[in-house]
């Protein structure tokens, strides 16, 4: 979406900044709001996916979960920030800015830990890394 966004925009202040210093992280992830926010409100001609269709397939997801939950007493799920994001923001009803806050503090491998049943999904834990307590390891977390 980024490749999208920057063809149609290439004068865009931001993707000028993005060209100017490609290592600048703060750069990127500015570009990357300035896109999903377009992509949220369906002006991103060419995106493989709508936002209406990607929080339906979301909304999906969660209800496959909801009607799994009697069966079993726990369901791993792996998947990519966007789609933990949307998923929280869906159970937390936030709006799509809410939701891109949520995905730009996702840590790679993190964990997000819900309860659910049929009726209720609640949120337990968010973007947790106990797999990177030892300072050895918390050098090795990534946002992107």
């Amino acid at each position: 979406m980024l490749e999208i966004y920057c063809g149609v925009h290439a004068d865009d202040e931001l993707v000028l900044a993005r060209q100017a210093y490609p290592q600048d992280r703060r750069a990127f992830f500015r570009l990357l709001r300035r896109v999903l926010t377009s992509w949220s409100v369906d002006e991103l001609d060419g995106a493989p996916e709508s936002w209406k269709a990607f929080q339906q397939r979301v909304a999906d997801a969660r209800e496959a979960l909801q009607d799994m939950s009697s069966d079993a007493r726990r369901i791993i799920v792996m998947t990519s920030g966007g789609a933990i994001s949307m998923f929280v923001g869906s159970v937390l009803g936030l709006s799509p800015g809410r939701i891109f806050d949520l995905n730009m503090q996702l840590l790679n491998t993190s964990i997000t830990k819900l309860y659910c049943d049929h009726q209720n999904i609640k949120l337990a834990t968010f973007n947790t890394v106990p797999h990177f307590a030892s300072p050895k390891r918390s050098r090795l977390l990534t946002y992107s």
